[in-house]
């Protein structure tokens, strides 16, 4: 089970991914719900060391999808590492913006 936090930041939702991540607890497959429910954007902060599954890749598409239907960005942040691989080796990475920090994924939204 992957944990997910929300936090603000310039009305733009950061959520962290895993238990350690600052902000609000997220339920599940809520992804999709945040992005629909306002703010400009949505970044998912993703730590170096996470592994997720399909279901969670699954979801950060489905995510993806509904910030495009909104007229919303959608932006990942991950450093290289294990999730950054994941991200690579899905090519996620060809459908999303990835950023190395939260800076540059927060820069010009």
């Amino acid at each position: 089970m992957i944990h997910l936090r929300v936090r603000y930041i310039n009305n733009v939702a950061v959520v962290g991914v895993g238990a350690h991540a600052a902000g609000e607890p997220l339920p599940d497959g809520s992804v999709t719900a945040l992005v629909r429910g306002g703010g400009r954007a949505v970044v998912m902060d993703i730590p170096a060391d996470t592994f997720f599954s399909s279901a969670v890749l699954g979801d950060i598409i489905a995510a993806s999808r509904a910030a495009a239907g909104a007229g919303r960005a959608f932006r990942l942040c991950c450093p290289a590492g294990v999730g950054r691989g994941v991200i690579a080796v899905t090519k996620l990475d060809r459908l999303l913006p990835v950023f190395d920090t939260l800076a540059d994924a927060l820069d010009g939204l």
